[in-house]
Parts: structure tokens; C-alpha cells; sequence
């Protein structure tokens, strides 16, 4: 191995020892001080600002981040922020953002010091084994052993169609795309907290490997309902795809699917009514489906800079001049905001605190509205009832008192069931007389 710095071979083996762990202690440094910037960026959801859906996106879009790179940051920024007794276990080299982010779902309030004091270190699978230790719980879905190739499981095949070429079953490395994220990736997703019971940071296998210029290798893991729902397709459409590839039969379903969701989304395809407002506010289903064409069904939603967000995640309906401020529902002043820049144009419009409490009132109404549910009460009762025992509230109820006003809603003499009938339901047949 050569020096790509000849000046670097004049140096004695001792002075350069010696640099090189003055350059590992300012690269922490330098480390520590970035994440402290990064937590601040996101909490002024600058990135939003920008143009992008995520602090994700930001970090890998403008800063040029590498996916999994960006994902460590955003975690360790996060933990930071909420332990700062994390900065002194990585300035002095007892953990690594690796082990960081093995660690976040153990971190807590009381037990923060002693995790990072057991924890220092370890390497990446003795970390992931302290991890279960501490969480035990049932394997989640989509893991296998760091050690063991990944499964590959493909599509039934439908006859003798050829195949798209297959690689050996082997780890891949690097960044992968997980099967189905269109702008954010799971990594990036990870980032927020984990599910409640996981034991270990799973290792995602759901992989799309480009394998020619025009075909890639899915690999994912399925329960087996999911495979006898694919062999159910499989023969409905056998006469129609008879001989082909099994890649036909997915991109069939989706076609099927996607139909179906849009018609779902924004109404029949050929609408009966010209594209207007439904009272003044609501979006018709031409409407619906002219906004949603011209805008490309993404976030149109741009930065200071002119960054376009472009995201296809979580896209709502977005009016420029908010209805509650005169602003009306037409093809003009309705576009497409994906659901991080719908909350940041609701915040610049009526406040924070005013999207804060009505984010927190929604919460409550969908929690009321379950618990409603499971108690046996069809979900018109459960509706009426939450809403008239949230209405007269100026400020978002508890749980509790939003349950309880719901079930007093409920219990009223016109809401409670009728009584059951005694005897039969009809009056019994006159039966003849017997002669005597």
C-alpha cells in the first residue's frame, strides 16, 4: 500500500502515531459539534423549509450523505438531544454511533449512564447482544442473523417463461432501497422510535438489486397467507399469462391495484360534475383528479431556495389560501403537500400552538373512537358519539373525559338499545276448536 501524501513519508513512525489520534480526537470533536448543529436544524425544521420531506432527505439530497451515514446521524442527533451525557461516552471514545443507535431503544431517563457504561466498548454484536438481553422479546419481522446469507424469496412461477436472471444468495453490502419506499427509506424511518418489544436493530432483508440495466432482483420475506394469495392470482390469470414470468403476475396486481386505489383516492375516472367544490370547501372527484394529474400525485411544495419537494408519501390535498381564511376550493388554489409540509403550511397559517393542540385533539378522537369500537357499538354510534363529546370542547380533552362524555352520549335513553321481545314474534295461530 502506497502513500497518497508524500509528505506523509517523511514522518517518523512515533509523530505519526501521534497525528493520527490528534486527527481521531479532532474528527470526533468535529463529530459531536455537527450532531449538536443537526438537532437544532431539525428542530427549527429547517429541511422542511428547504424543500425536503425529511431531515433524511436533507442530509442525503443536499449534503451528500450516504443513506445509512445520514440514517446514524439522525438518531444520534436525536439521542443527544434528549441525553447530553451522551457528547462526554463519545468524546472519549467509549461508543460510536454504530453502538448509538444499537442502544436507542434501552436509553432512558434512569437508566441512560449505566446502559452507555455497559455498553462501552462492545463491539456491533456484542452491543446487539446486550441489547436483547436487556429487551427480550419475539424476533420481529424481516430479520436473520448478521452472519447467515440473506433468503431469497421469489414470485411462484407461473410456467417454463424465462426468469430474470438471479444472483446466488449472498450479504449484500452497502446502502440498499427497501421494497416500497419511494422518497424515504426505512433506515431513515428507523430513526424515530422502534416498536415497543424489539429486541435487536433488525437487519432488513426486503432488498431491490439491480441486476442489468432494465431488471432487478426483489427479496423479501412473506407470511404464507401471502404466498397462497399469489397461487390463488396465479391461477385466476393463468389463461391470460400463460408461460410468462413471474414478474408478470406482480405487475398485473398492481395494475389491478393501483386502479382501485386511485379510484378510492379521487373518485371515478369519468365524473359526472365538472371539477368544483362540494359547500364551498370539499373537493369533488374531478377536482380531486385534476389537481391530483397535474401535480404528478406529489408534494408541490417549494423551498426558499426553489427546491421542489416532489415526495410521494403520506400526499394530501393542500389549499394555498387556507379555507378557513376566505380561500376556496378550486383547481387554482388547491395543490398536493405531502403531510410534514401540510403541518408546516397549517403552522405558518394559524400558529403552532393552534396545529400542536389540534394534532393532539385528533389523537385523542381516534384513541375514544377505538375504544368505542371494541366495545360493540357500530361505527355510525361511535362517530356521532365522539364528535358530540368533543365538540364543546374549546381545548383537546383527556382520553378519559373524551371516553367518558362519549359513553354518556351512548347511554342516553335514545341511543340505548331497544328492549328484547318476550314471546313470539308473531301472535300464534288460532288453533280450531276440538268437537266434543
Amino acid at each position: 500500500m502506497t502513500s497518497t501524501d508524500p509528505k506523509t513519508q517523511l514522518i517518523d513512525n512515533k509523530s505519526l502515531l501521534t497525528q493520527i489520534r490528534r486527527l481521531r480526537s479532532i474528527e470526533t470533536r468535529v463529530l459531536v459539534r455537527f450532531l449538536h448543529y443537526l438537532a437544532e436544524v431539525e428542530r427549527r425544521k429547517l429541511p422542511l423549509e428547504l424543500g425536503f420531506p425529511s431531515t433524511w432527505q436533507y442530509l442525503t439530497k443536499r449534503l451528500g450523505f450516504a443513506e445509512h451515514a445520514a440514517r446514524r446521524r439522525v438518531i444520534a442527533a436525536r439521542l443527544l438531544a434528549r441525553f447530553p451525557i451522551i457528547e462526554a461516552y463519545l468524546l472519549a471514545l467509549r461508543i460510536n454511533l454504530t453502538t448509538l443507535c444499537e442502544l436507542r431503544d434501552v436509553l432512558g431517563e434512569a437508566t441512560v449512564v449505566s446502559v452507555l457504561d455497559r455498553a462501552s466498548g462492545l463491539s456491533m454484536d456484542d452491543t446487539r447482544r446486550l441489547v436483547a438481553t436487556m429487551r427480550p422479546g419475539a424476533i420481529p419481522p424481516d430479520v436473520m442473523p448478521r452472519s447467515a446469507p440473506p433468503a431469497q424469496v421469489s414470485l411462484p412461477k407461473l410456467g417454463p417463461g424465462a426468469e430474470a436472471p438471479a444472483p446466488a444468495p449472498a450479504a449484500a453490502t452497502g446502502p440498499h432501497q427497501a421494497l416500497g419506499s419511494s422518497q424515504e427509506s426505512p433506515i431513515a424511518q428507523a430513526a424515530g422510535a422502534a416498536a415497543p418489544g424489539a429486541a435487536t436493530q433488525p437487519t432488513p432483508i426486503d432488498r431491490i438489486t439491480p441486476v442489468s440495466a432494465d431488471m432487478d432482483l426483489i427479496q423479501l420475506s412473506v407470511p404464507r397467507a401471502v404466498i397462497a394469495k399469489l397461487e390463488k392470482a396465479k391461477g385466476l390469470l393463468s389463461h391470460k399469462l400463460q408461460g410468462a414470468p413471474s414478474w408478470r403476475l406482480l405487475e398485473e396486481m398492481l395494475d389491478v391495484a393501483i386502479v382501485a386505489l386511485e379510484r378510492k383516492k379521487l373518485g371515478s375516472a369519468t365524473p359526472r360534475m365538472p371539477p368544483t367544490a362540494i359547500d364551498g370547501r370539499r373537493l369533488n372527484a374531478a377536482l380531486a383528479r385534476a389537481v391530483w394529474q397535474r401535480d404528478g400525485g406529489a408534494c408541490t411544495f417549494a423551498g426558499a431556495d426553489g427546491q421542489i419537494c416532489r415526495s410521494t408519501t403520506l400526499v394530501e390535498f393542500q389549499h394555498r389560501i387556507p379555507g378557513a381564511l376566505g380561500g376556496e376550493s378550486s383547481l387554482e388554489n388547491v395543490t398536493l403537500y405531502c403531510r410534514p409540509h401540510n403541518q408546516l403550511a397549517a403552522e405558518r397559517d394559524f400558529g403552532a400552538g393552534y396545529v400542536e393542540r389540534r394534532r393532539e385533539q385528533t389523537r385523542i378522537t381516534r384513541a375514544v373512537l377505538s375504544a368505542v369500537r371494541n366495545l360493540g357499538y357500530s361505527k355510525s354510534e361511535a362517530e356521532h358519539a365522539v364528535a358530540q363529546a368533543t365538540a364543546k370542547s374549546s381545548s383537546p380533552p383527556t382520553f378519559e373525559a373524551a371516553l367518558r362524555a362519549a359513553l354518556r352520549c351512548l347511554t342516553r335513553p335514545e341511543h340505548m338499545a331497544p328492549e328484547p321481545r318476550v314471546g313470539p314474534a308473531f301472535p300464534a295461530p288460532v288453533q280450531p276448536e276440538t268437537p266434543a
